[in-house]
């Protein structure tokens, strides 16, 4: 099979992927601010329904693409698990706490405002923690100098 197959299996994934992280990092933030500064609480359900589908999206076609990458391309995935170790470990800890912020934030939207705000905050930091890791895997693309003392391709 021609390798551009490959390619565009994993392209189109990760555009979409990509406009559905940046959109749910910030609907959620939206949310918390409507919910806890502008005490709007119609507005933050409507816009927690919409992240919640949206981390629907980005987490199944996060797991599309890493399944991809680890079937196909594994010395890529090699280099990753011994170079990027700590900021895919970021990246990790902050899907953890994530998820079951979205849902605490959800059950308590409408009851107590302090657990809310709890939960809202370890959505938004768990969101936060996801990109720093990757960015620091993307600079790492564009100067790879842990490559020059590590051969994971051997």
């Amino acid at each position: 099979m021609d390798m551009n197959v490959f390619i565009g299996l994993t392209a189109l994934p990760l555009l979409v992927h990509l406009a559905f992280v940046n959109m749910n990092l910030g609907i959620s933030i939206i949310s918390v601010y409507f919910r806890h500064v502008l005490n709007r609480i119609e507005e933050a359900k409507i816009l927690a329904k919409i992240l919640i589908a949206g981390e629907f999206v980005s987490g199944t076609l996060g797991t599309v693409l890493t399944v991809v990458l680890a079937g196909i391309w594994t010395p890529l995935m090699n280099i990753a698990a011994n170079v990027l170790y700590i900021p895919l470990l970021i990246s990790i800890i902050g899907i953890s706490l994530r998820l079951p912020g979205i849902g605490g934030y959800w059950y308590t939207i409408e009851s107590g405002k302090r657990l809310n705000l709890f939960f809202g905050f370890i959505m938004v930091l768990g969101g936060l923690m996801i990109p720093f890791g990757f960015r620091y895997i993307f600079s790492f693309i564009n100067y790879p100098l842990g490559l020059l003392s590590l051969s994971p391709l051997e």
